[in-house]
């Protein structure tokens, strides 16, 4: 999943709009996937699966998509399923409890869940696919809000979170390579092995991210980032 949120150029409907453009249909998308129900989320969803297509990326997203699949969905309808009778009650402190209720009702209910999710986080990581963020940061610098532009620092921020993020899946993939070279593949083990072995993940993963802040935050500083000019 290490380029899920990485930007690669080319040709589409998507690749032809303006960064703006995009931020305002991806917030249109989000208001859908979180007011309607379930026609107005399949209808959602096979927009963005359009989109995708339309602008040559389709085969990536769902590469990159499809553990969403495989492990949320399953995950969403089982809980809807099993638990959605419980209550929270005087007698019963737990949040949740087991309560199978395998009715239609159920069911939609649980895929309404999974759809919404996936309209969510499918909407985007299809804008992160198809938006350089470098022209989206200068397009966020141009907006004015009563007649000032929003700060630097807040641009900063969301350039740092878009590398950051695709960074980080590099950082797993790159352990994962390591650690496979050594004699230990996942890919091999049980189920509690794997769990085991992607907790082991995470002390590297600390490391490498705590050590690369640091390095940013000395890089910034050097920079001068965020300093106001002095009058003399």
């Amino acid at each position: 999943m290490k380029g899920i949120f990485e930007f690669e150029g080319g040709e589409g409907i998507l690749f032809d709009m303006g960064p703006g453009t995009k931020l305002v249909l991806l917030l249109i998308v989000w208001a859908f996937a979180l007011i309607f129900g379930f026609f107005a989320q399949v209808a959602v969803f096979f927009a963005i699966i359009i989109l995708a297509a339309q602008s040559g990326v389709l085969g990536k997203f769902t590469h990159e998509t499809k553990w969403f699949w495989i492990m949320t969905v399953p995950m969403i309808l089982v809980i809807q399923v099993l638990f959605t009778g419980g209550q929270v009650n005087s007698m019963d402190p737990g949040i949740i409890s087991f309560a199978p209720n395998f009715s239609m009702n159920a069911l939609v209910a649980g895929l309404t869940s999974a759809l919404r999710l996936f309209c969510l986080f499918g909407s985007s990581v299809l804008f992160s696919m198809t938006t350089n963020p470098l022209a989206f940061a200068k397009r966020l610098g141009e907006v004015k809000v009563f007649g000032r532009g929003l700060p630097q620092g807040l641009i900063f921020l969301f350039i740092f979170i878009n590398r950051a993020s695709a960074l980080v899946f590099a950082d797993i993939e790159g352990i994962r390579e390591a650690q496979k070279a050594r004699g230990l593949d996942l890919g091999e083990e049980s189920v509690l092995g794997k769990i085991k072995g992607y907790v082991a993940l995470l002390i590297p993963l600390l490391t490498i991210s705590f050590e690369r802040a640091e390095k940013q935050a000395v890089a910034l500083e050097i920079k001068g980032f965020g300093l106001k000019d002095v009058p003399e």
